[in-house]
């Protein structure tokens, strides 16, 4: 009923927009009832999950990115415990792919500073990626982390466009 209301007034048939939305519908999958609601995704979001997943998975050993306890926690200065020990987990722990959860004004942003202090102490490059301009200035203003939208840097390294170039395992790190 709503795509027909919003599609009123641009000259398509129902027919038209009815065989539209049962082709979209085809993407979506039942997810089932969880907490009382209904929930769908899409056949592109279980594909992207699960490439990730497979990447996580492949750089569970990964150790590229660590920094000592002690430099970690140089870098700690003012965190709470809880803050500290995410920012071990993050610095100072295997693993490619790290998750790190709070509500806002938790003190993510203060965690990721002190991360990123210990990086670049440890001689790493250190750059954000966000799906947002909005969220990427947020993510540079809040932890010191230059930081651009996720499709800049990805349109940016194809071209090879940015002095800010993409990792790879032959690079030193």
């Amino acid at each position: 009923r709503r795509v027909l209301e919003l599609n009123q007034a641009t000259g398509h048939s129902v027919d038209r927009i009815l065989r539209a939305v049962r082709l979209a519908l085809r993407n979506l999958v039942d997810l089932g009832n969880h907490d009382g609601r209904h929930l769908y995704t899409t056949k592109d979001v279980i594909r992207a999950e699960r490439i990730l997943l497979e990447e996580a998975m492949e750089g569970a050993a990964s150790r590229d990115h660590l920094v000592s306890e002690h430099r970690a926690l140089a870098a700690a200065k003012g965190l709470a415990p809880s803050q500290r020990q995410a920012l071990i987990h993050i610095t100072s722990t295997p693993g490619n792919i790290k998750v790190i959860q709070g509500l806002a004004g938790t003190g993510k942003s203060s965690l990721l500073s002190a991360a990123h202090e210990a990086w670049e102490a440890a001689g790493h490059r250190v750059i954000g990626g966000a799906y947002s301009g909005k969220a990427a200035d947020g993510l540079q203003h809040s932890s010191g982390i230059p930081s651009h939208t996720v499709d800049r840097l990805l349109n940016q390294w194809s071209k090879d466009l940015s002095a800010v170039k993409p990792l790879n395992r032959s690079e030193e790190h």
